[in-house]
């Protein structure tokens, strides 16, 4: 059977010789900066980032395999991007969001929700500004709470103890023992090498059921009362199904309301898996649910200029270059590279007047493809 073809951004940069590739850096230099970057970021992120196995990047730094121009060139669009990242998290820019009318409609979802303490759902692709509305919302609403669900916490004992820790608990007792540790004993035990005695501590920390209790109890909406908490899960197509029978029984339980924002993968996996009743119990409470399209050009324009100098402007070819990049995969999100990118790269003067066109975004663009 053949695959199907894979959908790419609808935007290809200008074919002219003022969009060129920013020169790698030199070897020495990138090798400096990955290992000052190792030592506060996640070694798995950056290898994948420079786009080469843990192994590798490990021999690289410590000079055991050469780098090659392919290698090279990917590391240093990596860092070229990470160090945009970092001056933007300097300057508080990371906590930017911006009010659209895709985050009006999950907010009018999220409330509809909260006032009928039932289960809501937002299915849209991604990059439409899903999880800034969520977390817009969460902002000016004390009684939302917003989970992040990934591979961490996509498990229903990971879910709870996420949940847990939201509701205000915390455990105080001494820690576990590593699993290092626990295996060293197990060694020693089977080789017949008497291990020094000793006490393990009892680590008295709740179950799984004393956990789930005590989120019912502290987030039970009384009898009588018109709205409760919400719990706005935000990639909720990575949970797996016993994830959303536990969050299901939370919400019998307690009444408190919850919204669930996935992408239109989730919609295939439950219309798919509901045929054998498995999400039957679950798609029964959903009160309310929307489907998010293509961002329209207004709310393009307005991530664009939140990003933007006081005073930018934007020419008509660069509005309509970001509305086509709002159409393709990643939507608001690349829109929101693009622009911080051409203006973290200097390439346009708003204090001269000069407007944001095409040009400068294709220079952002080519840029990101680098580092792809």
């Amino acid at each position: 059977m053949p695959q199907a073809a894979r959908k790419t951004s609808p935007v290809e940069p200008p074919a002219d010789d003022s969009v060129e590739t920013p020169p790698p850096m030199p070897a020495r230099q990138v090798v400096a900066e990955l290992r000052a970057l190792v030592a506060r970021e996640n070694y798995e992120t950056i290898a994948a980032g420079v786009g080469c196995h843990e192994g590798t990047l490990n021999k690289l730094l410590a000079g055991k395999t050469p780098w090659s121009d392919a290698l090279l060139a990917k590391a240093s669009a990596f860092l070229r991007l990470e160090a945009i990242r970092a001056a933007d998290a300097a300057a508080g820019l990371d906590g930017r969001l911006v009010a659209t009318s895709v985050s009006k409609s999950i907010a009018d979802v999220a409330t509809v929700a909260q006032v009928q303490q039932g289960l809501g759902l937002v299915v849209g692709e991604s990059g439409v500004g899903k999880t800034c509305a969520l977390q817009l919302f969460a902002r000016h609403n004390p009684a939302a709470l917003y989970v992040h669900a990934s591979a961490r916490v996509n498990a229903p004992s990971r879910m709870l103890d996420e949940l847990w820790s939201l509701a205000g608990f915390r455990f105080s007792g001494p820690p576990r023992p590593s699993r290092a540790k626990l295996a060293d004993e197990t060694r020693r035990k089977h080789s017949g090498v008497r291990a020094r005695a000793t006490r393990r501590p009892k680590h008295g920390a709740p179950t799984f059921k004393q956990r789930y209790d005590q989120i019912v109890e502290a987030w039970a909406v009384p009898e009588g009362a018109t709205t409760g908490r919400i719990i706005l899960i935000d990639d909720a197509h990575v949970l797996t199904y016993p994830t959303f029978e536990l969050l299901r029984s939370i919400h019998d339980d307690s009444r408190v309301a919850i919204l669930f924002a996935a992408t239109g993968r989730f919609r295939e996996i439950s219309e798919f898996r509901q045929a054998g009743q498995m999400f039957e119990q679950l798609m029964g409470r959903i009160c309310i649910r929307r489907t998010i399209r293509r961002p329209p050009v207004t709310d393009v324009e307005r991530v664009a200029r939140v990003w933007m100098p006081a005073g930018a402007k934007l020419s008509p070819d660069a509005r309509q270059y970001l509305s086509d990049l709002a159409s393709g995969l990643a939507g608001l999100r690349l829109v929101k590279h693009h622009v911080r990118l051409a203006y973290r790269l200097g390439r346009f003067g708003a204090a001269k007047g000069q407007p944001l066109d095409r040009s400068h975004l294709a220079h952002a663009h080519k840029l990101l493809a680098d580092a792809e």
